[in-house]
């Protein structure tokens, strides 16, 4: 139904209050998190370019799967850029992951929501514990899913003799790095879109390239990155910036709640680009929502 009324551009106070409804209703429930949840393989080991890498050269950005060290480490000549360039890893993973030995590894629970309503340094603080807990004992990690093991072919179960962050490897190669807590398969909660706007604004005009990455590189990478694209070019629609990222190989987010989401965002987007987004986000849909 609202494709359609977005097509036809019946009254937007109606698409608004339609998606209002649906980006503030209730997650549906995740199953019950196992006792024991397992460690997951999260890249092909010694990788040296993510799965669903693509580049942007125009808005300067990249994006892809869960990159390894060697991908961290060689960042620039995957993107084409002089050593010399900044670059930012955006990393947009809400769920706890980080290295152990070489392998890129993460804490999977049911609908790898194990770190649900968890705040960047909260999960940062939980993934640091469990790295290190790691240190010392065997580990087996494996590729989870039929989309995983049809990308990785790995297999990593050995004794834990050493482990990092992604923030720790990142900073080591001379990236900036940059962490948003993002529910995978979900529409991002307002607080985390109200840090990555704050995070835009902050970037200096030459600020280099930025590379973004979830797990496979698909849902929430692309939704960040048209996002992106919002901002740098307000008077881009959310249909264009969708299907621009999907042509450069993005996920299809032309339906359902992240597309209702991008729709409500590009509103947003064209409101608050005069004033530098003094307006939050959450400030921003909450005054909508109050006014039906």
């Amino acid at each position: 139904m609202l494709y359609h009324i977005l097509h036809k551009k019946i009254n937007f106070s109606l698409l608004l209050a339609v998606c209002l409804i649906l980006i503030n209703a209730p997650a549906i429930a995740a199953a019950a998190v196992p006792e024991e949840p397992a460690w997951r393989l999260d890249a092909a080991i010694g990788s040296d370019e993510p799965i669903h890498f693509r580049r942007d050269a125009d808005l300067k950005i990249a994006g892809g799967g869960q990159p390894t060290k060697e991908v961290l480490a060689h960042l620039p000549a995957l993107l084409g850029v002089p050593p010399d360039m900044p670059i930012w890893d955006i990393d947009l993973r809400q769920e706890s992951h980080g290295f152990l030995n070489h392998a890129a590894v993460s804490w999977h629970g049911p609908q790898n929501a194990a770190n649900r309503g968890l705040a960047a340094t909260e999960v940062e603080q939980d993934e640091t514990a469990r790295l290190q807990g790691a240190l010392g004992h065997v580990v087996q990690a494996l590729p989870m899913g039929r989309y995983d093991e049809e990308h990785i072919k790995d297999l990593f179960d050995e004794p834990v003799q050493s482990w990092s962050t992604e923030r720790e490897l990142a900073r080591r190669a001379g990236l900036g790095y940059k962490r948003f807590a993002a529910t995978d398969m979900e529409w991002p909660e307002p607080a985390v879109i109200d840090d990555f706007v704050d995070f835009y604004r902050s970037l200096p005009k030459n600020h280099g390239w930025l590379f973004f990455h979830c797990q496979a590189g698909q849902g929430r990478t692309t939704t960040f990155i048209v996002l992106y694209e919002l901002l740098e070019h307000p008077s881009v629609t959310a249909d264009e910036a969708i299907a621009h990222q999907r042509s450069l190989g993005g996920a299809d987010l032309s339906s359902g709640l992240r597309y209702h989401g991008l729709q409500l965002f590009a509103h947003y987007v064209k409101e608050n680009c005069a004033s530098n987004f003094q307006q939050t986000w959450s400030q921003w849909l909450a005054a909508r929502q109050n006014s039906y």
